[in-house]
């Protein structure tokens, strides 16, 4: 513990007043009143952490992860999705050549960088139809041929690809994207397509349409070189289509005497459905954790790894941080005290360069692993990592944290977190159960952020998994420091 004395407050008057244009006011308010601040650091010691499985994620984020890998000293990592898809554009049947749809492709778009691994490995794409819709909450741990959801004997596209996509048009290769093109079932282009012309205004309707085609899964059936980061699932027609003039009138190709030859025609594409945030979807993630960490983590060391894999859960040492505070003015008539700071950093074993894209998570979240909170309405709710994204919570100074990866100083400094500490002392949520205010874990996010016109400031607007990347890093558990930093103002 450390004490320091800073000023006594008729110092600090006395300076206030010296800068006062008002000279005869000096002195008049001098008292003998000392303030001293207090730092404890006593609660980082004997700290129990460990890991502990996270074996699956909510379906809270909108990128769709396709492919797989074997990374030494990290595991492996396989991922695929389900994704429901809704009406974009629709089709001027009376401009469709012929009435006939040549194809009906899928489109799978990701920015150039956003993949790892061999960008020449093979690797090969099936796509399913769903057998039925998906309901708003998915966990990425359940058999979709198991729950229903799709027969994996019925494929209704398939193609190989590498990551590096040489093929790409010049228009997405110099905007920074890159393509995975499935060319659907004849059944299903026609199936659809004559549903449309039934029905043009339906099929342009969500909850009409998911009846029709209740969504896709894309899973990987071959290769364990590269995962891609799907940013666009498009749904496409293709066919010819009859050139309209400016007043929508078709044009045609005569001969000299003006006799109509041919409609003037031209292949064209038109991308009829697509994914959104507005439907469900879902990575399905299976991960087998390298036998080496798997073996650190029985000894003790603290792991943590995503998309699945491990979280961290700390025995955070708050009924001590509360009895140290309350004990220093208890008793005491002559004194007044102040909690300035509680705060927290979780330093991490130097992490290197991994070649095959492992990183340490950009953020990590800090919470309550259960137990009960006031939300921002102040009323008592059960609290929980699968509900903080499946309500699209949001840190909240009291109930929530998160930290930024210091990649200098290989730490996750989480700031000040008294208002967790503040928020307890003045209504506790877990009278009950006050295991749940110190039962914390860590979670490995990501956060989207929108700029104010305004100012330079940043809002975040969502905090979701991470799985842009593998990640992982190990903690350490022996410098973890907790600090209470109070005021004590004696008269």
């Amino acid at each position: 513990m450390k004490l320091k004395w800073i000023l006594p407050l008729a110092l600090i008057t006395a300076m206030v007043a010296s800068c006062n244009d008002d000279l005869n006011q000096i002195g008049s308010s001098i008292d003998d009143t000392v303030i001293y601040i207090i730092e404890d650091s006593t609660f980082s010691e004997n700290l129990s952490i460990k890991s502990i499985p996270n074996e699956a994620i909510p379906n809270r984020t909108l990128t769709q992860m396709l492919g797989a890998m074997n990374i030494p000293e990290y595991g492996s990592l396989r991922s695929g999705f389900m994704t429901q898809l809704v009406p974009y554009n629709e089709l001027d049947l009376d401009a469709i050549y012929q009435d006939k749809i040549d194809s009906l492709i899928v489109t799978f778009t990701y920015k150039s960088d956003a993949f790892i691994g061999d960008s020449l490995a093979p690797m090969q794409i099936s796509v399913y139809e769903l057998d039925k819709e998906l309901p708003t909450r998915l966990y990425s741990n359940i058999d979709p041929e198991t729950e229903g959801y799709v027969d994996l004997s019925k494929v209704i596209g398939q193609c190989s690809y590498s990551a590096s996509n040489l093929n790409i048009p010049d228009s997405l290769y110099y905007a920074g994207y890159k393509t995975i093109e499935v060319r659907l079932s004849d059944e299903l282009k026609d199936r659809l397509y004559n549903a449309y012309k039934a029905n043009p205004d339906q099929m342009m309707d969500i909850d009409y349409f998911k009846k029709i085609f209740p969504g896709l899964y894309a899973r990987n059936t071959y290769g364990t070189g590269s995962i891609s980061n799907i940013s666009e699932t498009i749904m496409g027609w293709c066919y010819k289509k009859k050139v309209r003039d400016s007043e929508g009138n078709f044009i045609t190709i005569k001969d000299d005497e003006g006799n109509i030859l041919r409609d003037s025609v031209i292949s064209t594409s038109t991308a009829g459905y697509v994914f959104t945030n507005a439907v469900p979807s879902i990575n399905l993630i299976q991960a087998n954790v390298a036998s080496n960490i798997e073996k650190a983590i029985t000894q003790g060391k603290v792991y943590i790894q995503g998309p699945i894999g491990y979280d961290a859960e700390i025995k955070f040492p708050t009924r001590k941080i509360i009895e140290a505070y309350e004990n220093a003015k208890k008793d005491k008539e002559d004194i007044v005290c102040l909690l300035n700071a509680v705060t927290l950093s979780i330093p991490v074993i130097d992490p290197g360069t991994n070649e095959h894209g492992v990183v340490p998570p950009p953020y990590l979240l800090f919470m309550r692993k259960g137990g009960k909170v006031y939300n921002s309405d102040n009323k008592l709710v059960e609290t929980s990592k699968n509900i903080f994204f499946s309500d699209k919570l949001l840190p909240d100074s009291k109930n929530y944290f998160y930290a930024t990866y210091d990649a200098t100083n290989h730490v996750y400094n989480f700031g000040n977190i008294r208002g967790f500490i503040t928020s307890i002392m003045e209504k506790n949520p877990n009278t009950d159960n006050p295991d749940a205010n110190e039962d914390m874990i860590l979670v490995p996010v990501d956060i989207t952020t929108e700029s104010s016109s305004s100012s330079s400031t940043e809002t975040i607007t969502a905090m979701t998994p991470y799985i842009a990347k593998p990640s992982q890093i190990e903690l350490d558990t022996e410098n973890i420091k907790i600090k209470l930093i109070y005021s004590i103002k004696k008269y």
